[in-house]
């Protein structure tokens, strides 16, 4: 796996033409924002070009940066697996959502969809009510935000209620006065991207 990823690279220890750069720690999903913790520093030996394709180093991580792909752990951090029009979020908020209602297995980095489903078409029990044809539908109201941390089912005790904190872009976090009371008065949806 190494080989592959390094691309033709020789990791060196010590040597005196080596370029140090960036790696991963662990696996990294699409959309996470790297921080310091998630990187380490490697020496390479590259060949001619190869080594402008990796984030170098020599000056410390650029701040913000956002994952365009996955990255496996160890794999060396390339300027093509970083998105350079994104921008990390700049607000996070708390949601409360039914275990049922999310990925069991949603985790720090996934990217996800919060809909809401109005009270109104939601029975006592959770099912949709068959008064409620004609109700509003659900509504996408936070689209694409990143997962900063939730908590586990185990951390409960396999309670109902999980917390997941989202980040927010500049844009959301300017529409929350009209997202924040759909979000206290209906049932949330997290839709993760990519499965």
């Amino acid at each position: 796996m190494l080989a592959s990823v390094l691309v033709g690279a020789r990791v060196l220890a010590g040597s005196d033409d080596a370029t140090p750069v960036w790696a991963a720690t662990r696996d990294l999903p699409a959309g996470s924002q790297v921080s310091a913790d998630d990187v380490e520093v490697v020496d390479v030996s590259f060949g001619s070009e190869v080594g402008t394709a990796y984030v170098s180093a020599t000056t410390p991580l650029p701040s913000g940066m956002i994952l365009a792909r996955p990255v496996a752990a160890h794999e060396l951090l390339t300027h093509s697996a970083v998105d350079t029009a994104a921008v990390g979020p700049v607000a996070q908020v708390p949601l409360g959502v039914e275990s049922s209602r999310m990925p069991s297995d949603l985790a720090a980095g996934d990217v996800v969809d919060v809909w809401v489903v109005p009270s109104a078409a939601v029975n006592s029990s959770g099912a949709t009510s068959s008064r409620a044809y004609g109700a509003p539908h659900a509504i996408s109201v936070l689209p694409g935000v990143i997962v900063v941390a939730t908590d586990s089912l185990a951390a409960l005790g396999g309670g109902s209620t999980r917390t997941v904190v989202v980040g927010l872009s500049e844009a959301q976090l300017e529409r929350m006065a009209t997202v924040l009371p759909r979000l206290v008065s209906g049932t949330i949806v997290l839709v993760r991207h990519g499965g």
